[in-house]
Formats: C-alpha cells, structure tokens, sequence
C-alpha cells in the first residue's frame, strides 16, 4: 500500500528543525548539482525542481544558473513557505504541488529532485510523466536512498524475522529496469555516519520527517526496539553508532522516439 500524499506532506510540514538534521540531504544536493550542470547540454532556461524541503538544492540551482526561470516546488506547504522565505529571487517562482501529478506547463530544460521521489507511490511512472515535460534536449537529474541504505539496521530487524517500515530503497538496476535507455548516467556514493546514540539515529530521522512508517506496518514494541538499537555496530573507537547511507545519483534524458 503506498504513502499517502497527505501523511507526507504533513510529516515533511512538521519537520521545523530538519536544516539541523540535514548532513547527508545537504551532500546530496551539493553533488546532484555537480551532475545535472555536467548532463546539461546547454544552460537551461527553464529548471523545474520537486521535493525542495528547505531549499539545499534550490540554492545551489540558483547559483549555478543565475539567468534560468525556476519553478520550485514540494507537496508541503509549510517547506514551500521555509524554502521561498530563504531563497526568494526574481526569477523563481514557489508552487505547492505533488510530484506524481505534475499541474505545470511542458518545456523544461531541466527537472532536479533530492531525495524525495522515492516517497511517490510508483517512482517509474512518475518519472515518465516527468520526462513528457522535458524540452527535447532536456534532462531530469535525481538523487535517491540506495539499496544499502541503512542495511545495518535491517540486519538487525531481520534476526527477529521484522523488516524496517522505511519508504523504498532503490538499486542501480531499478533505474535501467525503470527507463532502459532513457537512463544516461548512475552515479552512486556510500556514506557511513556515527551518531551518538541508537536513539540519535531515529531522532534524525524524525527530524528529517522521514520517520513515517509505510501503512501498514507494525512498529516494534518498545522493549524490542531498544534491544535491536542496542546491537548496531559502533564508531571508530567503540562510541557511538554507525549507519551507512547509500546515495543514488540517476540523470534520464527523453527517448528521441517520444520527442
């Protein structure tokens, strides 16, 4: 059963203090920017951007092409007000909208998403329906949750026969398995963070707003959830505790076919 816009929108709305949580959400927009600029034939004139939260990536978007009309967007309304109060500019325009329903016009040069899409109900035909709005020469360029992500915490849940109720995690074959030959790079990154505490770790993702459980999951009891927390593997020098992020880079180009 997939997420429901209104269960999102609401978890990313009530995440107040998410720039403090942000490392690896900041790292991510930083390199996606590196990407998209290199797949980009030419400057885009018009850059549409889904997911913007706080606004790391948009930041970097309004940078790098200072010239480009931007329109930015996240199904939260409050990250859309956190986003425009930060990164208000004359040629950026801010929009409530859902990502799997796009209400905006064709002719993008470029389409940028970090980490959010994988919160949509079917990541594949979303990113069909964004590639109908590219410009012919266009390009979307996405950073998503890897497969490995967190698997050190799977583990854990997997030797009490549990799975984790985190939102889907994708692999380099899901991209080529999604969009074939509209794929035009994957890049991929490993990062692997100590937090202070087990407890540390779940309060960033509650902080991210990313602590939603897929429906219908049941979460552990409290008793069990402390045990599992007590048995990930620690930091350099025995403290804390270390959890990997697995980042995902993917840029698609629209297929010359359905131009």
């Amino acid at each position: 059963m997939p997420y429901s816009t209104h269960s999102i929108g609401r978890a990313f709305g009530r995440a107040k203090a998410y720039q403090d949580y942000a490392a690896v959400q900041q790292e991510a927009a930083h390199t996606l920017s590196h990407i998209a600029a290199a797949q980009c034939v030419k400057p885009p004139r018009r850059i549409l951007e889904l997911g913007c939260g706080t606004g790391l990536l948009t930041e970097h978007i309004q940078r790098r092409w200072p010239d480009a009309e931007i329109l930015v967007t996240d199904l939260s309304p409050a990250m859309v007000m956190r986003c425009r109060d930060k990164h208000r500019q004359p040629q950026t325009t801010f929009a409530v909208m859902d990502a799997q329903l796009p209400a905006c016009r064709v002719g993008f040069d470029l389409i940028v998403s970090s980490l959010a899409l994988h919160w949509t109900a079917d990541l594949c035909q979303t990113g069909n329906r964004l590639l109908q709005l590219l410009e012919p020469d266009g390009c979307i360029a996405l950073s998503l949750p890897g497969i490995e992500t967190f698997h050190q915490w799977r583990d854990i849940l997997s030797t009490m026969e549990r799975t984790p109720g985190f939102a889907p995690f994708f692999s380099r074959q899901d991209m080529i398995n999604f969009w074939g030959n509209q794929v035009s790079s994957v890049h991929e990154n490993r990062l692997d963070i100590v937090y202070p505490s087990g407890q540390d770790f779940l309060r960033t993702l509650k902080g991210l707003g990313a602590a939603t459980p897929r429906p219908g999951y049941t979460p552990l009891p409290p008793q069990k959830l402390r045990q599992a927390l007590t048995q990930l593997p620690t930091g350099p020098d025995n403290t804390g505790v270390t959890l990997t992020w697995h980042l995902l880079y993917a840029t698609l180009k629209k297929d010359s076919a359905s131009s």
